[in-house]
């Protein structure tokens, strides 16, 4: 079934390998998803996944198989990549991956669109950095506050436009008149080894 709403953006290895990535809970009810589809058997049961900018839907990059599904981290991740079948005419730029963590008071940016603008292709929302729950999670300032259903799997980059953390909150959201001034993030570090080919 289609996903009722989500992110998702390619990422790019230091060797030139464009993946898509977005957030694994999104295979389930909360990306619309009936029945759950068991993130260790998307390979068997995918028949085509078409990405594209939500204004511009004929514009699109399908993906074809998983490449690392947040099973095989040291803890379970909420990060989902997945391989496309081809990396010709991508309808977004692809991104690069840091490799180390955020830091308390770093700026960040959220990138994505809110429900309630139909035609957005693309808002950047400014944050900084105001707590590091662990190794891989943490939690950011956004402003202007936003309403962030279906920002999941969107990217959080820094002020280099490198990929820091997937959109995920984990978290009781922190709300003013109805939107988020709060955002959470699981770091970019999980993935970099997976990326590059050098995880176990």
């Amino acid at each position: 079934t289609s996903l009722s709403g989500a992110s998702a953006f390619f990422v790019r290895s230091e060797s030139g390998r464009i993946v898509m990535a977005t957030a694994r809970h999104l295979l389930g009810v909360n990306g619309g998803v009936r029945p759950v589809v068991p993130v260790g058997g998307l390979d068997r049961v995918l028949t085509n996944w078409n990405l594209f900018v939500r204004t511009r839907p004929g514009s699109a990059a399908s993906a074809s198989g998983l490449v690392f599904d947040g099973n095989s981290a040291a803890r379970d991740s909420d990060w989902l990549l997945v391989s496309l079948t081809s990396s010709d005419s991508l309808p977004a730029n692809p991104l690069s991956v840091r490799r180390t963590p955020v830091s308390m008071g770093e700026q960040v940016f959220l990138i994505g669109c809110p429900y309630s603008e139909r035609d957005c292709q693309q808002n950047i929302y400014r944050g900084e950095v105001t707590q590091i729950d662990d190794e891989t999670h943490f939690r950011f300032s956004v402003s202007p506050p936003v309403d962030l259903r279906g920002f999941s799997g969107a990217p959080i980059v820094d002020s280099e436009r490198r990929v820091v953390g997937v959109t995920t909150v984990w978290f009781e959201r922190h709300m003013i008149d109805g939107r988020d001034i709060l955002c959470g993030g699981e770091a970019s570090t999980v993935i970099v080894d997976v990326l590059e080919g050098n995880a176990p």
